[in-house]
């Protein structure tokens, strides 16, 4: 009945474990606690966790890339057909950032997984490169300006769709429709 959320500050609870933390949306759901950890124990491999499953998830002991790897293991556990990423990458070094970008990507090209990711961010780089469609909004009221779909063949994405021509077609059309909505 809800839709989980990452946000760009770090929203695991402290006290709790990285497992305990992940399996919350199953036990709110009324699932049986060896069965929510259970589930929950694949969702913290499924983002490389494991050996983190037992520690405190505070940033004392993991780091912000793992805490938003917490967040999204929580997301994927509680089963919605959609979630959201609200800059979740904003606050993570370059190459955390890219490691949690490429994660993404592999959730939603996974063929077990059935879910939506709705990723709000302001970097142009990164919606063009974990996103299938990006909508363009404008502010005041709260229009749609464009829809882009976003496709750069059948062949699995990596970091290489940044040097291509379609990347760079696509971030011209993306950066002047930012310009003409800033005016």
């Amino acid at each position: 009945k809800s839709v989980p959320m990452v946000f760009q500050s770090y929203s695991s609870y402290e006290w709790m474990t990285v497992i305990e933390n992940v399996a919350l949306p199953l036990i709110i759901k009324g699932v049986p606690k060896k069965e929510a950890e259970e589930k929950a124990m694949e969702m913290v491999r499924f983002v490389g966790l494991e050996p983190h499953a037992t520690k405190y998830a505070k940033s004392s002991l993991l780091s912000g890339g793992q805490l938003q790897r917490v967040s999204i293991a929580r997301c994927l556990a509680s089963g919605s057909k959609v979630f959201f990423l609200d800059e979740a990458t904003g606050a993570l070094d370059i190459k955390t950032k890219r490691e949690v970008q490429d994660l993404i990507l592999d959730i939603s090209h996974n063929k077990g997984i059935e879910t939506t990711i709705i990723n709000v961010t302001h970097n142009v780089e990164e919606a063009l490169y974990i996103s299938d469609k990006i909508i363009v909004l404008a502010p005041n009221p709260c229009s749609i300006v464009e829809i882009m779909d976003i496709d750069y063949g059948n062949t699995a994405r990596g970091r290489w769709v940044l040097e291509t021509e379609k990347y760079h077609g696509y971030e011209k059309k993306l950066n002047n429709l930012l310009d003409e909505v800033c005016k």
